[in-house]
């Protein structure tokens, strides 16, 4: 079976919500301020799953809990995390010494 991909690809691009509805006019007033506030919520969130993850190993140790399981799932979560945001404040920096050599 062939697919068309002419007449399928304005179905899919029809489909989505359109760009402007993605973007919360109170959120971004300005070129910097949307990038400020994905920062700071992304890194609220790495703080809450390292939170989560303390309280849960906090709540295993003492017994209040034996559900090893969601604690594990927590930790992992949270480590992956942190992993993601050092990999990505380390690229940025190579990023940026790669542009400061090209000056």
């Amino acid at each position: 079976m062939e697919i068309d991909v002419f007449k399928v690809l304005p179905k899919i691009t029809e489909a989505g919500p359109k760009p402007e509805t993605l973007i919360d006019k109170n959120e971004a007033a300005g070129p910097g301020e949307s990038f400020s506030n994905l920062l700071t919520k992304s890194m609220d969130e790495l703080n809450s799953l390292q939170t989560q993850k303390d309280v849960l190993t906090q709540k295993l140790v003492t017994g209040e809990t034996e559900d090893i399981h969601s604690v594990m799932l927590a930790a992992e979560k949270a480590e992956m995390a942190l992993q993601l945001a050092v990999r990505i404040t380390n690229q940025v920096i190579r990023s940026y010494e790669e542009l400061m050599r090209l000056r």
